[in-house]
């Protein structure tokens, strides 16, 4: 893991996505196997979880609009 363990790099795929859009996934991935391996760390791979998936919302929206051809 280059941010520490699972939880670290989870919130920090969060922000790196905003530059790099498909970081939301890996980042989603991290979280969920930060909730499921680290129980002391359980809140902050929520946060995690809870801002990559806003992360491919945003990202799935974003792909929907430039495919209709509306210039976002």
């Amino acid at each position: 893991m280059l941010f520490g363990d699972h939880a670290n790099q989870s919130i920090a795929c969060a922000v790196i996505g905003l530059f790099c859009g498909f970081m939301f996934l890996f980042g989603l991935y991290a979280g969920i196997r930060a909730y499921n391996d680290l129980p002391w760390k359980r809140t902050q791979a929520i946060v995690g979880i809870a801002l990559n998936a806003v992360g491919c919302v945003l990202l799935v929206l974003l792909l929907i609009a430039r495919a209709s051809g509306l210039g976002l």
